[in-house]
Formats: structure tokens, sequence, C-alpha cells
């Protein structure tokens, strides 16, 4: 008999954050317990478990999600730092994942939505004064969504998502979320304030036009960009070899081998369908 594993339950937290079924987040949390509190170490749940879960809670539409998934990021903080277990360390995906928690809360009651950003923001500082973990590039993006979802329109968005991107460009991480969270955050006056120098070098573009590839290469010099998923593209031949295997004709007894000749019977010849 197979026994289940940590990767076995991790699969069925995946299945679940893939799940559009009501309760699935209830059921994730239910299966991150049990892990939790089996005491059989074969299913000890490790990062991925935490952030697959934080996932489920992300996608779904429960009330008070957003504090649902802070809750869990503290208990994963808690059982790394009271075991020392390298494979339940925090790492920015799980920060990350709560913020998309509270960006996402914004169809929900005022109160709701103010716990959300409060969580956002204190998560934000938490991650500046964690020996863990650093804000990186999704980070500032998810924080600025969180912004531009749960506060109103007006002067205190516009400080707020402002005075973010400012720190974001200075530590050189703007990448694709952050540009367009800004700009969905934020009006036309004050973006092109935030620009500054960056828009005079382009006068002749609209800044409705404006793509990542236009903004200064400070300011997204420490993005690390995810690698693609996939298989590994075959390294193309030099053209030195590309012309050597030209030349290189098979050969039997000396005398070159002539290709053969492919045959095809169409349909209308053989009267089958093919």
């Amino acid at each position: 008999i197979v026994e289940p594993n940590t990767i076995t339950y991790n699969q069925v937290l995946k299945a679940y954050s893939k799940s559009s079924l009501p309760g699935r987040a209830m059921r994730a949390d239910m299966i991150l317990m049990h892990m939790l509190q089996s005491g059989n170490k074969s299913i000890q749940p490790d990062v991925i478990s935490f952030s697959t879960c934080l996932d489920v809670w992300a996608k779904s539409k429960e009330p008070g999600k957003a504090e649902k998934a802070y809750n869990i990021l503290q208990k994963l903080i808690y059982f790394h730092a009271s075991t020392g277990i390298e494979k339940m360390k925090p790492n920015e995906v799980t920060y990350n994942t709560v913020l998309n928690a509270c960006a996402f809360s914004a169809f929900t009651a005022d109160k709701e939505k103010k716990k959300a950003l409060s969580i956002a923001i204190a998560l934000f500082n938490e991650m500046q004064n964690s020996e863990l973990v650093t804000p990186d590039a999704i980070t500032y993006g998810m924080l600025i969504k969180c912004i531009a979802n749960l506060v109103p329109k007006g002067n205190v968005r516009n400080k707020m998502s402002s005075d973010l991107f400012v720190k974001c460009k200075d530590s050189g991480l703007v990448n694709g979320l952050v540009f367009d969270e800004i700009r969905r955050a934020v009006p036309g006056n004050v973006m092109v304030k935030l620009l500054g120098d960056a828009i005079h070098q382009k006068r002749k573009k609209p800044l409705s036009q404006w793509e990542l590839r236009d903004l200064p290469r400070a300011w997204k010099k420490n993005v690390v960009e995810a690698k693609p998923k996939g298989k590994r593209r075959k390294k193309e031949d030099t053209p030195v070899k590309k012309e050597e295997a030209k030349k290189k004709v098979a050969t039997f007894d000396g005398d070159p081998i002539k290709p053969m000749r492919r045959l095809v019977e169409t349909s209308w010849q053989s009267g089958r369908d093919v």
C-alpha cells in the first residue's frame, strides 16, 4: 500500500486552488490543519502547502478572507520559528499571496475593506523589517492594487499610491504589474508628475500608449523575471555547423545514397478517406 505524503496532500490542495466549488477554502484549511496536527512527519506541511492553501483563500469569495489568509501566514511564521524546519521557511510568494487576498476583498462591506487594507499595509511593513523576506516587484504591484481596489478615488489614494511607486522605482523594482496598477490607481495628471523627466524625453508619445520599455532602465534594474515553464529550447546550430551538415551526404561503400521519395496515395486515387 502506498502511503500518502506531503506531495500527495499538496496536490489535493492544488486541486482546490483550481476548483470553483463552494466551501473549497474551508476544506483546504481543514487539510492543512490535519497535516499540522497529525504528528506524522511524512505528511508534515511545507511552505508549498501553506502557499497553496493561501491561494485557495485568495481566490475564494469567503467573507473575511484577507484576515483568514493573514492568520495562516502567521501560523507558518510561528511554526518555522519554533521548529527551525527549513522547508517551512516563509518566502515572498506566501506574503504576496496574502496581499492578493487583500486586493480581491474589493467587493465587500466597507468595514472589511478597511480591515483588508490595514492588513496589507501591516504586511508590507513586516516584509521591510523581516530577516526572511524582502519586498519584490510583485509585492509593490499587489500593494498598489490593494490601494486601487480598497481606497476611494481622491487625494488620499493618490498620495498613498504615489509614495509607494516612488519607493518602488527608487528600488529598481518597477515591472509590468506595478506600471499597470499605478496607472489604474492615479489620474493622468498625477502620473505625469510621477514620470517626471522620463516623459519629457518622449514628448511625442501619448501617456495612454506608454509601455514598460519606455521607462528608464534604472527603475527596472532589480526586477527578477520568472522563468517560463516548459521544455528548454534546443540550441540553434551555428552557421558553420549548418554548412557542414549540408555538405555531409550519406554514403554506402563510397556511393552516395539518394534520399527515398515519399509515396503519397491521395483519397481520390484509392477511393478511401484518409
